[in-house]
């Protein structure tokens, strides 16, 4: 069983609802040589004491850094990795949360296939109420995730781990793009690592109304990383078809968007 230490990064902004349920399957994994490393994001709830009083069990495992105003979650997983002791970095979103071997099953791939820099995995959508909705699954070999990636993101954020010394040479987080930072990355590292997802559901991934409001922004901000990535290369004539998906999303007005996302969601769970 290898001993290789984990940096879990944790931004928390106004997240009192789910906190504690994300905490408590961070504290229950069968992995245990792990660090905590808690961001709270300027949250104007009661989201600080929900972490003061956890730590007070897991005291020597948690570094916590309190932000005064909201930096936005670019700048909180940069000084994640900033602060990490570990040689593997895990990503874990507040309303989220771990299955109990996730971080085993994870640490025991990268383990055993060097050429791979990250491993994420398939996930159980569930609804507000913690109701199952679906499994959420995405190509999971290398080359497919990669012939894929214009077409989806071929990384779920919130289930990755990741080889810290690929992040090295400011290889880190834009904040230019606050709400699909992630997308950005990955197209970076692209040629520099190998990719790939457990086709199992590691995580639980949370749907809910705040999450689906912000996602439009997360289609506006992909289509602004992939219009610099394709003009940066001069290959937007060759790849713009990969482009109007997103304009066709930014054109639907807002509350037909939110609509249509959230009767999709009823549905799944009805189904």
């Amino acid at each position: 069983m290898s001993n290789t230490k984990i940096s879990i990064i944790l931004p928390v902004f106004n997240a009192e609802k789910y906190l504690l349920e994300c905490l408590q399957s961070i504290e229950k994994q069968t992995y245990a040589n792990w660090e905590l490393i808690i961001i709270n994001d300027g949250s104007t709830d009661n989201s600080h004491q929900i972490i003061t009083d956890f730590i007070q069990m897991i005291l020597n495992k948690v570094q916590y850094f309190h932000l005064e105003t909201n930096k936005g979650l670019p700048y909180c997983l940069n000084l994640g990795i900033q602060h990490a002791k570990g040689d593997y970095i895990a990503r874990i979103d507040a309303d989220d949360i771990m299955m109990p071997d996730r971080l085993q099953k994870q640490v025991d791939f990268l383990e055993t296939h060097p050429e791979v820099g990250i491993v994420g995995s398939f996930a159980i959508d569930i609804d507000e109420n913690g109701d199952e909705l679906d499994l959420f699954s995405l190509p999971y070999d290398s080359k497919s995730m990669k012939d894929s990636f214009f077409t989806i993101c071929p990384f779920l954020h919130p289930a990755v781990l990741i080889r810290k010394n690929i992040l090295s040479n400011n290889m880190n987080y834009n904040a230019k793009y606050r709400s699909a930072q992630d997308y950005d990355l990955w197209l970076r590292l692209i040629n520099i690592t190998e990719f790939y997802n457990l086709s199992e559901a590691l995580i639980k991934k949370r749907v809910h109304n705040q999450q689906l409001t912000f996602s439009k922004t997360g289609h506006y901000e992909t289509l602004r990383i992939k219009f610099d990535h394709f003009v940066a290369t001069k290959t937007l004539f060759k790849n713009h078809w990969y482009l109007w998906r997103h304009l066709f999303i930014l054109l639907t007005p807002t509350f037909l968007f939110l609509f249509l996302k959230k009767r999709k969601h009823e549905k799944r769970k009805m189904g």
